[in-house]
């Protein structure tokens, strides 16, 4: 499985000998792109025209994108998701600027979060994909040893109370996706 700019690797493989198989993907036709977003719009009554095209067409067919440009209209406040039905502000959702690459999204997203959430994500994310909130807490203990003694002696931040703040941040961020 490669992106197309990762073709260049696969080259050294003998297809006709292997077990791999080549298949080559195209972006998502128009239509389709189009009702994916109708489907993740659906609880705005009518979608708005100018909200489908805007998404489509900065996506460029990719629907992981069409999916993460959707998430930062609502962070962004173009769409409420926190009405029903949603509603839509079209000068907002012509106005907010939104990253020409998916890495560019990312980094946007990741730059948002507040401080405490960003910490947690990048050392969650050091970890690997599976981890457990002790660990978390231990690696807060050990990088930052003097607030987490000074917090402890002054009664904030005993061992319970660290384990709800990196519970309570890991909650926000798989809150927001």
């Amino acid at each position: 499985l490669a992106r197309p700019e990762h073709l260049d690797r696969t080259r050294l493989i003998d297809f006709e000998r292997t077990r791999f198989h080549r298949v080559e993907m195209g972006p998502m036709p128009l239509a389709d792109a189009e009702a994916l977003v109708r489907e993740m719009f659906r609880r705005v009554d009518p979608v708005p025209d100018l909200l489908v095209s805007r998404i489509v067409e900065q996506a460029g067919g990719n629907p992981f994108f069409v999916e993460e440009i959707s998430r930062v209209l609502i962070e962004r406040g173009a769409v409420d998701n926190t009405t029903s039905p949603w509603t839509v502000n079209l000068e907002k959702v012509i106005a907010t600027e939104i990253p020409g690459t998916l890495v560019e999204l990312v980094r946007a997203r990741v730059g948002a979060l507040q401080p405490d959430e960003r910490k947690v994500l990048t050392r969650a994310a050091a970890i690997g994909t599976h981890f457990w909130l002790g660990l978390l807490v231990a690696i807060e203990r050990r990088m930052n040893p003097d607030a987490t003694r000074r917090a402890v002696r002054e009664g904030y931040w005993g061992q319970d109370r660290e384990r709800r703040e990196v519970a309570r941040t890991l909650q926000l961020l798989q809150a927001k996706g």
